[in-house]
This record gives C-alpha cells, sequence and structure tokens, in this order.
C-alpha cells in the first residue's frame, strides 16, 4: 500500500502524510489524508444539500411570520426579559424575573433558555433571525454526524449516505 502511495507522481506532497500514518497506525486517518477524487463531489452535494434544507426550513418559518407558532409566543419574550437582564445585571444567571406576573422563578424553570444557542446568538443579532440560525446551525450538525455516520460507519455509498442524511433533517 505504501509502495503504491510511494510511486504516484505527487508523491513528495504526501511524505508527511505517510510519516505520521506509521507512527500512528491508524487506517481511518489514511483514508481522510489521500483524498480520493470523489472525495471534493461529496462535499458539494454535503454544501448544497444543506443549503436547500435550511432554505426551505427559513421560508417555512417565516411565512407567516407574526403567528409562529405557540413556543416563540412563549420563547420569544422570555429571550427579551434575558437580555435586559443582561445589560442591567451583566453575565450574571437570571434567578427571578421582574417581567412577567409580578416576579416568576426564572432559573429554576425547565423551559428557561438562558443557556442556550438561541440566546448566545439573540446578544449578536434580533431573536427571531437568533432563532432561524439556531435552526440551520441544528440543522447543519444534524445531517453532517447523519452522513457521517451512514458513510464512514455503516459503510453506505455515497449518494445512499445523502439521502439517509436528508431524510433524517427533513
Amino acid at each position: 500500500m505504501l509502495y503504491k502511495l510511494a510511486t504516484r507522481p505527487h508523491w513528495s506532497k504526501n511524505l508527511l502524510t505517510i510519516i505520521f500514518l506509521l507512527q500512528k497506525g491508524n487506517n481511518d486517518l489514511y483514508a481522510l489524508a489521500i483524498m480520493r477524487p470523489y472525495m471534493f463531489r461529496m462535499h458539494i452535494w454535503t454544501a448544497i444539500n444543506i443549503c436547500i434544507v435550511s432554505l426551505f426550513y427559513m421560508l417555512y418559518m417565516s411565512a407567516s411570520y407574526p403567528q409562529v407558532g405557540h413556543d416563540y409566543a412563549y420563547f420569544l419574550p422570555r429571550i427579551f426579559d434575558t437580555y435586559l437582564h443582561y445589560q442591567v445585571n451583566g453575565l450574571s444567571i437570571q434567578w427571578y424575573t421582574p417581567s412577567f406576573g409580578g416576579g416568576l422563578p426564572a432559573y429554576s424553570n425547565p423551559q428557561h433558555i438562558q443557556c442556550s444557542l438561541v440566546q448566545l446568538l439573540s446578544a449578536f443579532s434580533n431573536p427571531w433571525q437568533a432563532s432561524l440560525s439556531a435552526v440551520i446551525i441544528f440543522i447543519s450538525i444534524g445531517y453532517l454526524s447523519t452522513f457521517n455516520l451512514a458513510y464512514r460507519i455503516l459503510k453506505l455509498h455515497l449518494f445512499a449516505a445523502h439521502l439517509s442524511a436528508l431524510f433524517f433533517v427533513a
């Protein structure tokens, strides 16, 4: 195997890879280090599929923007409340909130999302864009994880792995 690698025209580019793999002795690293001809297609299809699914979710969620769902009517005011807490008290835990009903426990509420990706992203944009961004990030993580499971672990064909990841996130 190493003889075939060393006799390729561009074997000098792979010399450090060969040394590293001989030290580690890991076949998975060998498969990752030596790019196959279809690896470029795999990355292109991954990016295209993630963009299509993310665009669908963005259009689907924004179709009736003011009336977006029962859970957003609950969580968006709490994101604003936590943002106001950060503005007044700095980066600290919000134990109680005076904004709702004359004071409600916030930290002990299991649905409090102070330590979430949406709350982190709402520091840089408005809560609606933060919610959409979080959905896109989670779609990307789910797609890439499912694709990795199907392609690398279950050893499915490239098309079948993309299809299974697309079915999982859709």
